[in-house]
């Protein structure tokens, strides 16, 4: 039987197995070799049984075209290339096909379970600079743990529900409105409107989560500096499985407001009443509140959901169709006749239309889902593991 002896009279740099003298490099140079060879039969099996798809040469043997394509933040521009070169199923790494084909939607996004979460979602896992992992709706990759997260909050996500939330969102246009009128009316002054959207939705967001403000429209500023917190941690998890992230502006934000909460919580007898009343914060607490089985850390959980997921893809939408409302002017004017026809005819209320008064006219509708095509708030493919009979 073969063992390994450390020979302290020789230099460490060389090893005594079985009274044969070894040096370290040459070890090393055997396990190097053994780790090539071990990759290259699995790249090597991987690509055999993926050949029938066709795609860019690179994505045979490595991903690595698949991170320079999303480091260059071109990736939507590169897929949609691929898929009109190669059609509906597209290779585009050693072991990942893109399918652009609708039909395959329910196989691939079914109503009950179906295919399993890759490890792509665990790179839009933050992370604690003590490593701790905050386990997300998007990102966990446990079934259970998914259901007991998601089946509690549910209901708050109902269209009933939301709509609940309407005065929140009357109450920051008021400001918005109040802003332009102030800064900009008076001397016709140029702004940049994509700012101040982005202001906009973060404001009501904070208002519906925490009925707080962030401040960003009177201070024309993101003065918590959530928004290039966001912006870093979307370079730094995009192009790679997993990177810790240790600049956390957003989760002091979303854990201060919940300490808040707390204390404000232990003065007050009528916690659990009225809840329709209360914004986001209030109702995660109720419901952590009314059970046991809901993870201690589920508020902080779905709150940062809301300020990281709810306001900015809701802010990339936004500007996303005012751009294109403002480059195409017949675009503007047609939209603008709906409106005015609508309220000539006393179906919208003024300053503020509700929803149920506006989710029925068909060209307001048509330029959002337009916007929404064009440029999707979220780009990257979500990836899926199918099961190896498949």
């Amino acid at each position: 039987m073969a063992y390994f002896q450390l020979d302290l009279e020789r230099p460490p740099e060389v090893i005594q197995l079985k009274g044969i003298t070894v040096s370290r490099s040459n070890i090393l140079m055997v396990l190097l070799g053994l780790f090539c060879l071990y990759t290259g039969l699995h790249i090597a099996r991987t690509s055999w049984k993926l050949r029938h798809f066709p795609g860019p040469f690179v994505a045979q043997f490595t991903d690595v075209g698949r991170l320079w394509w999303v480091k260059s933040a071109r990736s939507h521009h590169y897929h949609m290339a691929f898929h009109d070169r190669y059609g509906e199923y597209v290779r585009l790494g050693l072991s990942m096909v893109s399918i652009s084909d609708p039909d395959a939607i329910a196989l691939v996004y079914p109503i009950r379970a179906g295919l399993s979460k890759s490890d792509f979602y665990r790179s839009m896992m933050p992370y604690t600079r003590e490593g701790y992992a905050l386990r997300l709706l998007f990102n966990t990759r446990d079934e259970t743990l998914h259901k007991r997260l998601k089946s509690p909050v549910a209901r708050l996500c109902s269209l009933s529900n939301v709509l609940t939330f309407e005065n929140f969102i009357d109450q920051v246009l008021e400001i918005l409105f109040r802003q332009f009128e102030e800064r900009f009316v008076p001397g016709q002054t140029v702004f940049d409107l994509g700012n101040w959207l982005q202001y906009f939705v973060f404001d009501v967001m904070g208002t519906m989560s925490f009925s707080r403000r962030y401040g960003f429209l009177e201070k024309e500023r993101d003065n918590p500096g959530l928004l290039p917190a966001i912006w870093a941690f979307m370079k730094a998890a995009a192009p790679v499985t997993q990177i810790p992230w240790a600049d956390l502006p957003i989760m002091n934000v979303v854990l201060s407001r919940i300490n808040e909460r707390r204390e404000e919580l232990r003065n007050r007898a009528s916690f659990l009443e009225k809840v329709d009343e209360k914004d986001f914060l209030s109702r995660f607490m109720c419901i952590q509140a009314e059970s046991d089985t809901i993870p201690p850390w589920a508020v902080t959980a779905w709150s940062f959901s809301n300020v990281i997921a709810g306001s900015d893809t809701t802010a990339v939408a936004m500007k996303t169709l005012w751009y294109n409302l403002l480059r195409h002017p017949i675009t503007m004017s047609r939209l603008r006749e709906e409106l005015l026809q609508a309220r000539r005819q006393s179906r919208i209320s003024h300053p503020f239309p509700a929803w149920n008064e506006i989710f029925g006219l068909p060209y307001l509708n048509a330029c959002v889902n337009e916007a929404l095509q064009i440029h999707p708030p979220f780009v990257s493919p979500s990836n899926e593991l199918f099961p190896k009979e498949a």
